[in-house]
C-alpha cells in the first residue's frame, strides 16, 4: 500500500508533455513505476559507484538509500516526455532503473499495463501502416544512444531484416547502439525498411514519427568501417556492405586484406592493420565511422614516438670450399693404356 511519504513523492512529479491521450496513459505508467521502486527499495545486478550513480556490470544487490533514492526520483522527475514512459513500459524493474539513469538498456521483460481505451487510442495514432500488411507490428523507439525495435510477435522475415541492419537481440526487443548522435536517423531508416517489408510500425514520439512520415533522415552509408561489438570481434575493424548493390565486389576486395575474416556481408580485420584499412576505405569508397577512426588513432598513438628507421638487413658471408684437386704426375692412367 502506498504510504503518506510515497503519495507526497507522486504529487511532486512534474506534468508530462505529449498529447492528451499519451499523458493520460503515461501518468498511470509513471505512477505504477514509482510505486514499484519505492516498495522494492533495491535492484539486483547493479551496485552504486561514487555518489549513488547507477552502473551495470558488477553483480550484486544495489540498495536504495535516502541519498540515492533522491537522485533516482530526480532522474524520473526530469523525464517529462510521455512518449518515453510509454516506450519503456516493456522494461523490467532493474532495467527500468538503469534506463532512468542513462536513458538506455534492455534485457528482461515486464508485462505492459493492461491496454484500455486510452492506450488503444495512443497506439493507433502512433501506427504507420504499409499498403499491404505481411509482417507483425514493430514498435520503434530511441533510448539514448540506442535504437529499440520491439515486435508484437515472432516474425522470421522481420528478424532477418533487423539482423541485416546490425540489430542484436536484447531479451525482449532488438537493440542497436549507435554513435555520432544519429540514433534518430537509424530509427527512421529501420522503420522505413520495416514498412517496405510489410510491417506496421509504431513510433510513439510524435516528432520522430513526423520525420518518418516525411522520410526526413540521413541514410547510412552502405559501405562503412566500424568496430566490432561482439565479444569475439570487439577490438577489430568491421567492414560492412549490407544492402550494397555489388556485394561480390566488396567480398573480393576484402579478401585481399591481410589477416581478414570474410563473411557474406561483412569482414573483420585486426586493429594492427589500421593503415591497410585506411587505404582500403579510400580505394573502395568505405566510410570510416567515428569509433573506427578512434581505434585507428589509438593504434597510431602506440608507435607515435617510436624512432623511424629504414632497415637494411646484412647478408651473411658464405665461405665456399672445394675438394682438393689431384696432383699431376705426368703418367697415363693404366686404364687408358692401349692393349
Amino acid at each position: 500500500m502506498t504510504s503518506v511519504d510515497d503519495n507526497a513523492v507522486l504529487s511532486r512529479m512534474p506534468v508530462l508533455e505529449g498529447t492528451e491521450r499519451q499523458v493520460d496513459w503515461a501518468v498511470r505508467i509513471r505512477e505504477t513505476r514509482i510505486m514499484a521502486v519505492l516498495a522494492q527499495r533495491y535492484v539486483y545486478g547493479t551496485r552504486s559507484s561514487g555518489g549513488g550513480a547507477l552502473t551495470d556490470g558488477e553483480t550484486g544487490r544495489w540498495e536504495f538509500t535516502p541519498a540515492n533514492i533522491a537522485d533516482l526520483m530526480g532522474w524520473l522527475g526530469a523525464i517529462r516526455a510521455a512518449s518515453w514512459w510509454i516506450e519503456t513500459r516493456f522494461l523490467g524493474h532493474t532495467e527500468f532503473v538503469l534506463a532512468a539513469g542513462r536513458k538506455g538498456g534492455l534485457r528482461h521483460c515486464m508485462m505492459p499495463p493492461k491496454a484500455d481505451a486510452a492506450a488503444v487510442s495512443v497506439l493507433a495514432e502512433a501506427t504507420l501502416a504499409p499498403p499491404k500488411v505481411r509482417c507483425t507490428i514493430a514498435e520503434v523507439s530511441v533510448l539514448g544512444d540506442a535504437v529499440q525495435v520491439a515486435l508484437a510477435g515472432f516474425d522470421e522475415e522481420a528478424n532477418h531484416l533487423l539482423k541485416r541492419c546490425a540489430f542484436r537481440w536484447g531479451g525482449t526487443a532488438w537493440i542497436r547502439e549507435v554513435c555520432d548522435n544519429v540514433a534518430a536517423d537509424r530509427a527512421i531508416e529501420v522503420a522505413l525498411r520495416l514498412l517496405e517489408l510489410g510491417s506496421p510500425v509504431r513510433i510513439i514520439d510524435a516528432a520522430l514519427r513526423g520525420r518518418a512520415e516525411a522520410q526526413e533522415y540521413q541514410p547510412e552509408p552502405v559501405r562503412r568501417v566500424e568496430v566490432g561489438r561482439s565479444e569475439k570481434y570487439g577490438r577489430k575493424f568491421r567492414l560492412i556492405w549490407t544492402f550494397d548493390l555489388h556485394p561480390q565486389r566488396c567480398r573480393a576486395a576484402a579478401r585481399m586484406l591481410r589477416g581478414v575474416k570474410v563473411f557474406e556481408d561483412a569482414a573483420y580485420v585486426g586493429a594492427g592493420h589500421y593503415e591497410d584499412i585506411v587505404d582500403f576505405a579510400a580505394q573502395h569508397g568505405f566510410t570510416i565511422a567515428s569509433d573506427a577512426q578512434a581505434l585507428i588513432e589509438a593504434e597510431r598513438a602506440k608507435i607515435l614516438d617510436a624512432p623511424r628507421m629504414t632497415a637494411k638487413p646484412k647478408r651473411a658471408q658464405v665461405q665456399e670450399t672445394s675438394a682438393p684437386r689431384p696432383e699431376a704426375t705426368g703418367e697415363i692412367d693404366a686404364e687408358l693404356h692401349d692393349e
